[in-house]
């Protein structure tokens, strides 16, 4: 933990961040929608500089109004069965009610088996998720891994009309964290 994380008030964070050319933040996590509050208030601290904020999220969480107005998108990659977490923990109606209505939402879905795409289908017509909006994105530690699996996944993507994404991070990287 202390490798991978460091304290800072938040308006140091923002100073650090307006250092770059780069206007687009991603937020990510575990869940930033657990910090609302203080995001809100590094947000604030970037606004009217041109950023472009995007959160990662589980979409278990509905982002509270002010909150809202910061975000320009998220990426919701609720967690499947696959990953082992208990569906009560996994699936929260009124977050997933939220974000399939959002224009700014996005979601992914991490596959691992065939199988997994019938559980994808049941909660994009459970939420009326737009397809446009749905990629897969097959699960792997190791280039290796992915590539088995997006052989089969980019088929199914053509079947569904799915969008297909990758972990460029895992082909450059490898397992590496923070990168």
């Amino acid at each position: 933990m202390r490798e991978e994380m460091m304290e800072m008030p938040v308006q140091e964070v923002a100073s650090e961040i307006k250092k770059y050319s780069c206007k687009h933040v991603v937020l990510t996590g575990g869940e930033p929608m657990l910090q609302q509050k203080e995001l809100i208030e590094f947000m604030r601290f970037l606004t009217g500089k041109n950023y472009f904020f995007e959160v990662e999220t589980n979409a278990t969480l509905i982002p509270t109004p002010e909150f809202n107005l910061f975000v320009n998108q998220y990426n919701c990659s609720p967690k499947l069965a696959n990953s082992e977490n208990s569906l009560n923990l996994r699936e929260e109606k009124g977050a997933l009610e939220f974000f399939s209505k959002s224009p700014k939402a996005f979601f992914k879905f991490v596959i691992v088996f065939p199988q997994d795409l019938q559980e994808v289908c049941q909660l994009t017509d459970r939420y009326k998720i737009p397809k446009e909006k749905i990629y897969l994105m097959s699960e792997g530690t190791t280039s290796e891994e992915l590539k088995e699996r997006q052989r089969w996944l980019a088929g199914l993507c053509k079947e569904t009309g799915f969008l297909l994404t990758d972990r460029l991070q895992i082909h450059i990287h490898g397992p590496k964290r923070g990168v």
